[in-house]
């Protein structure tokens, strides 16, 4: 098959099938009726030589080669979109845009809280709804358009996606403010002699517990939690402790009976990176968003 005889008209209607797996619901979307979404349909499993859509137990799912050409669909169409659209400037001070960001707890909440007092004068109606981060799921919502931009420690992204370092950061503890440790470093007997509260939605093993692998340690986790905010609650109420990056440290502390007491061993540092999809770099909304983030 080649471009030139392929109905180019069909994209769209594929790239909305797969979002919806209704052609009922397609038809709704796109103001047409359902006997010409079955037709576009027919005729895209024709020139496509593949059912695209098949029935299951939970409805129309797609096909591999349907989900293989997903992605490059969405692609084409949203840069042949902003090629023909005229770039249209951010005003925030009148805009009722809706950022989606993707972020572990811990940075959304300090982030929100530093953008919102800003934004009542300068971004009245714009907004923020902050995502929980989990590295597949987001992913797709950057290439799908679901999600804005992301915010985390990544391994293994894909080149297609931007990236650009926020901050470099370290490791702390954080215990009650009447914790028996001292204010000075901790050595790693006395942080292995803590019980401590471990936050993981993965279950996997995170960059403290593989460097004590390799020092033949292990220390004793007494709770694992989803969110680091409930563990700093945990910890603002117990003898436990907590590891968590230094800069958010600082802001628990200001916020609950809290303090943070420097590791005297290093476990490594890290970077906390800014993450989105190229296909928005043309979007001044968009950019605003990043320089916010940045420079507030």
């Amino acid at each position: 098959m080649s471009l030139q005889s392929f109905d180019l008209n069909l994209l769209i209607t594929f790239d909305t099938l797969l979002e919806t797996r209704s052609v009922s619901r397609t038809a709704e979307r796109l103001s047409l009726t359902q006997p010409a979404v079955s037709n576009a349909l027919r005729r895209l499993r024709e020139q496509l030589d593949d059912p695209i859509l098949v029935r299951s137990g939970q409805g129309m799912e797609p096909t591999p080669k349907a989900l293989t050409l997903v992605a490059p669909i969405k692609h084409a169409l949203r840069d042949l979109e902003s090629a023909l659209l005229p770039t249209q400037p951010f005003d925030s001070r009148h805009s009722q845009r809706q950022f989606v960001i993707a972020a572990p707890d811990f940075i959304g909440v300090e982030l929100v809280s530093r953008l919102l007092p800003g934004w009542q004068s300068d971004a009245p109606g714009v907004g923020v709804t902050i995502r929980h981060l989990q590295r597949q799921s987001v992913l797709g919502g950057l290439e799908k358009g679901d999600i804005d931009l992301a915010i985390g420690r990544f391994f293994d992204v894909p080149s297609r996606f931007q990236r650009h370092t926020w901050k470099r950061d370290h490791l702390v503890c954080l215990v009650a403010e009447d914790h028996p440790l001292q204010r000075e470093p901790v050595s790693l007997q006395r942080f292995l002699e803590q019980t401590h509260v471990w936050v993981s939605n993965s279950g996997r093993r995170g960059m403290v517990d593989h460097w004590l692998e390799e020092q033949n340690c292990r220390r004793q986790i007494v709770a694992t939690l989803s969110t680091y905010t409930a563990g700093a609650l945990l910890v603002g109420e117990s003898r436990h402790v907590m590891v968590v990056a230094k800069s958010y440290a600082e802001y628990f502390c200001r916020q609950l009976p809290l303090r943070s007491i420097p590791l005297g061993f290093d476990p490594g540092s890290f970077s906390i990176d800014l993450l989105w999809h190229p296909i928005v770099s043309g979007d001044k909304g968009h950019r605003w968003l990043l320089d916010e983030i940045l420079e507030r």
